[in-house]
């Protein structure tokens, strides 16, 4: 029983390390891209 609930657990730390690889990894793509958004729009109101 041993070796599978340790199995188990590798996999459920897997996951939970993946998932939250993935949410900084998207929230830091979200924000460049909002960041870049602002400074597109800026740049178009100072040239007009």
């Amino acid at each position: 029983m041993c070796p599978r609930t340790e199995k188990l657990r590798i996999f459920l730390l897997g996951l939970g390390l993946g998932l939250l690889l993935s949410f900084v990894i998207c929230t830091w793509v979200w924000k460049l891209l909002l960041a870049a958004g602002l400074i597109a729009i800026a740049l178009l109101m100072d040239s007009c």
